[in-house]
């Protein structure tokens, strides 16, 4: 995030990386969770456009690619903490309809499960969902990110994140399951003359790449795990409250 100064046309322009809620590292409140498998991976995100090739998260085409990668798979989830802009009842169902379909098309049979959780959490709620025991990693194939706070949350919490390897994550994700990408035009029809213009671009994940490395993460996943912990030591305290606020001040003296 930049902090500007303003009053001086020359003064410095500093960019400092935002903090995560300590309440995710140290919650005071937790829920229960009724997950029926042992295996689940997580996926934050919210819903940007109803069309797969539009949606900067590209959650459709996760979802696609986790249900093949896991097909039939008894003992593995996918946990989708997703709306379309609104924590509202209506948002909900279109949100719940939409993806439905896409789990109707793409999975052959009644594994892998999918969950869905909708509506504002808070940081305890977000903290209960990234320690339970039975989440084992984070995914994100976006094509773009500003920053990408969930994915820092996730690495604070020992999660392993499995992500696009490019954009505003590369700030903190020293160390994590990199899927490779290509960079393309964003569509034509996602120009909107104002956040998208058009001749602008983005990431298109490799999704053959994506379905390899998930499996290979289960397969391996006390491997991943082990990184993940390490990194979290180093982003808990890099990234901590305190530290922004020693930055801060550090700039305004």
């Amino acid at each position: 995030k930049s902090v500007l100064v303003y009053g001086n046309p020359n003064c410095d322009t500093h960019v400092i990386n935002e903090p995560y809620n300590p309440l995710i590292k140290n919650p005071d409140f937790s829920f229960k969770m009724d997950l029926k498998t042992d295996f689940n991976f997580l996926m934050v995100s919210q819903l940007t456009d109803v069309s797969s090739d539009r949606d900067r998260k590209n959650i459709l085409n996760t979802i696609s690619a986790f249900c093949e990668t896991f097909k039939d798979d008894k003992n593995v989830g996918l946990i989708v903490k997703t709306n379309l802009g609104r924590s509202t009842m209506k948002d909900r169902k279109i949100t719940q309809d939409l993806l439905s379909d896409i789990i109707k098309k793409e999975r052959k049979s009644n594994f892998p499960k999918v969950y869905l959780v909708h509506g504002l959490l808070s940081p305890n709620e977000m903290s209960a969902i990234y320690n339970h025991k039975s989440v084992k990693g984070l995914i994100s194939l976006t094509r773009g990110e500003g920053y990408g706070l969930p994915l820092l949350e996730a690495s604070v919490s020992s999660l392993p994140v499995i992500a696009t390897n490019w954009s505003g994550h590369l700030d903190f994700l020293t160390d994590f399951v990199k899927i490779k990408y290509n960079i393309i035009n964003i569509p034509d029809s996602k120009a909107d003359g104002r956040m998208f213009q058009k001749g602008m671009k983005w990431a298109d994940p490799d999704i053959e790449d994506f379905k390899l490395k998930i499996k290979d993460f289960k397969e391996n996943y006390k491997t991943y795990k082990k990184s993940a912990k390490k990194l979290a030591s180093t982003n808990s305290a890099k990234f901590s409250q305190k530290s922004f606020n020693n930055i801060m001040n550090e700039i305004i003296r």
